[in-house]
């Protein structure tokens, strides 16, 4: 039975954290889903709050999802460059 109400407290605090917008850092409020998201491959978020994932920036990119820190955002190898902020690098 303690499994099962602590189960259940965790699922209360995460709804609870998604209704007042305070995601954690690595997480963004997803507006259409109502609840907290991990930030995409190529963004982060350092903050707790409502406030978005912030992409790498041009010539870099990130594979982490969830990252907490622009340092996870790597410089494109020699030939590579990011078409736009936050996609993959491609060789154009």
């Amino acid at each position: 039975m303690r499994v099962t109400h602590l189960i259940l407290l965790l699922v209360s605090i995460s709804a609870a954290a998604a209704q007042d917008d305070q995601c954690a850092a690595g997480w963004f409020f997803e507006s259409r889903a109502q609840s907290c998201v991990e930030c995409y491959a190529g963004s982060w978020k350092d903050t707790v709050g409502p406030t978005a994932c912030t992409f790498c920036t041009d010539n870099t990119y990130g594979t982490v999802i969830g990252a907490t820190s622009p340092a996870t955002c790597m410089p494109c190898l020699d030939g590579l460059v990011t078409a736009k902020i936050g996609d993959h690098p491609a060789n154009f």
